[in-house]
C-alpha cells in the first residue's frame, strides 16, 4: 500500500486510526475481518472511520466524539429482546 500518514482501519467490531501501515496491520489482533483506507490528514481518517462506526453500529452507545490514534474503539453486543 501507498505510504500514507495515517490509516483508518475498519473491521466487523470497531475501528481505529493508525500512524503507520505496520500499526494497521497489527490491528487485526483485536479487529476481525479489517480493512483499511490510507488518508493524509489525521482528521480525514477520523471523519471517515467515525462514519463507518456509525453506519456499521447504529445501536451502539459508545457516543466517542473522537478517536485516538493507534486506539481500536470497539461496539458493543446487543441482543434483542
Amino acid at each position: 500500500m501507498a505510504n500514507y500518514n495515517y490509516y483508518a482501519v475498519l473491521g466487523r467490531n470497531g475501528v481505529a486510526v493508525t500512524d503507520s501501515w505496520a500499526s494497521a496491520c497489527a490491528m487485526r489482533k483485536y479487529l476481525r475481518n479489517t480493512s483499511a483506507t490510507g488518508f493524509d490528514d489525521f482528521y480525514d481518517a477520523e471523519d471517515f472511520a467515525l462514519q463507518a462506526f456509525a453506519d456499521r453500529f447504529p445501536n451502539s452507545s459508545n457516543a466517542t466524539l473522537s478517536l485516538s490514534v493507534n486506539r481500536p474503539v470497539f461496539a458493543k453486543r446487543y441482543r434483542e429482546v
